[in-house]
């Protein structure tokens, strides 16, 4: 893809720092923030002239899904085991594309705990249609909560059943690459300004997979960096009660080594959440969002 101006994320990484007075986190808070902020602008201009309006509301909602505690489905809805849905490997071609087949082949409760991610994208693109058909305050939150679950898509970890690196001897690889070393780079990150991707040209489900089949190639890549890091400096420090914790000298190697991906896995979900966001738009018929409501303050975070 060819890449064109690069736009700072710093608008956005402010507004985190506005909304809460935690550690920000990526791909839990802070991420989700940025990636569905960055999506407004990476959207066609028709679409962008009627949610621009909405754009710190879409940004404030992005880590909603991971706030939503009393459902105790919800868990799933962010990850797929895919090995455990076919332990033949990549492309996990025996895996059924679909959710009754899946069951059909692997029983509900096997694919509860394998995780429901690819159909939660597809459950909430057809429920943002039927939002936008009706536009109201909840569009605006059912929008950044598509937003969330398609980047959760991008991120290697959320694709395989080694998603700590606990299989591997890369135990807390999940935090520490998607939190710990992110942190302290956030105002850092870019993403380009690149050509439009037509994802409206797919079947919201058929691109569900394809993002999680590319973010699981890059698994490995992520586990050599982090061997890399525990081999040439030392293993990361954990807390005195064995809890894994940041590691500032160790995250900041693996800053050094995994940077590049994390920039360009926010950057790819930014466009993938403005590419659905806009497929789901033109099948509700291109109706004006600019009539619904500011959605009320997002959940609690604990």
């Amino acid at each position: 893809m060819n890449r064109t101006t690069m736009r700072p994320l710093g608008l956005f990484v402010a507004l985190c720092l506005v909304v809460t007075s935690s550690v920000c986190h990526a791909w839990g808070y802070a991420a989700h923030r940025l990636i569905n902020g960055a999506a407004v602008t990476d959207l066609p201009p028709d679409m962008r002239g009627v949610v621009i309006q909405q754009q710190a509301a879409l940004a404030e909602h992005g880590p909603d899904p991971d706030l939503w505690k009393a459902d105790p489905a919800e868990r799933s809805r962010h990850f797929i085991d895919l090995e455990l849905g076919d332990r033949t490997g990549p492309p996990f071609s025996h895996l059924p594309r679909d959710y009754a087949g899946a069951v059909r082949a692997l029983g509900a409760d096997s694919v509860k705990k394998m995780g429901t991610l690819p159909w939660q994208i597809q459950a909430y693109f057809d429920k943002l249609v039927r939002s936008m058909r009706r536009p109201s305050d909840s569009t605006w939150v059912i929008m950044a909560a598509l937003g969330h679950y398609v980047a959760d898509a991008h991120m290697p970890m959320h694709a395989t059943i080694n998603y700590d690196g606990q299989l591997t001897g890369n135990r807390g690889i999940h935090f520490r690459f998607e939190w710990w070393m992110l942190d302290p780079h956030l105002g850092e990150i870019k993403t380009a300004l690149a050509p439009y991707v037509p994802f409206w040209a797919y079947d919201p489900l058929d691109v569900a997979w394809r993002i999680l089949l590319a973010s699981y190639a890059d698994i490995d890549t992520l586990l050599a960096a982090d061997t890399a890091a525990r081999t040439t400096f030392r293993p990361p420090i954990d807390a005195p009660d064995g809890r894994r914790q940041p590691d500032p000298q160790y995250d900041e190697r693996l800053w050094a080594r995994l940077g590049g991906i994390a920039e360009r896995r926010m950057d790819m979900s930014a466009q993938a959440v403005a590419g659905y966001w806009y497929a789901a738009w033109l099948k509700a018929g291109r109706p004006d969002l600019r009539r619904a409501p500011a959605p009320p303050p997002p959940p609690p975070e604990e």
